[in-house]
């Protein structure tokens, strides 16, 4: 499967794939705030690191690996330093994708939500189920 149909024309990174931009990944660490160390993202959900990798490998919350080690986006975090409402019910939806998959399809346009990207869409709910549900049905076909 092509790139094209990974990142389609609404996505930030579009033009960059059609190019083969190898800074992709460079571009994606940047947004909304960057990532953090697992330290770091332990620290702020005030839960130990053990507690952070298993909720990492039951897939409710996303990391990549980047410069040796594991990453997480600071937006999947709200103000108060926890998981913001609905991250991990998308992340476990999104576990046909890879981790640097499912993080751009978090931050990239969607047409289905009118062009404002899946993360947009969760931080404007505020918690509301169907919008959650709603966003959960569209990620487990997300790039089919």
């Amino acid at each position: 499967m092509s790139q094209e149909n990974f990142i389609g024309p609404g996505h930030p990174f579009y033009k960059a794939t059609l190019r083969g931009d190898q800074a992709i990944p460079h571009l994606i660490m940047d947004e909304e705030g960057g990532m953090m160390t697992a330290d770091r993202a332990a620290q702020r959900l005030g839960v130990k690191q053990s507690e952070l990798e298993q909720m990492r490998q039951a897939g409710k919350i996303l990391s990549v690996e980047a410069y040796g080690e594991r990453r997480y986006p600071v937006w999947q975090l709200d103000d108060e330093g926890q998981l913001l409402e609905g991250v991990a019910e998308v992340t476990t939806a999104l576990s046909h994708l890879d981790d640097w998959m499912k993080v751009s399809w978090m931050l990239g346009g969607d047409d289905f939500f009118g062009g404002n990207s899946p993360l947009n869409v969760l931080r404007e709910a505020k918690g509301n189920p169907e919008v959650i549900t709603s966003l959960v049905r569209r990620a487990k076909i997300a790039f089919e």
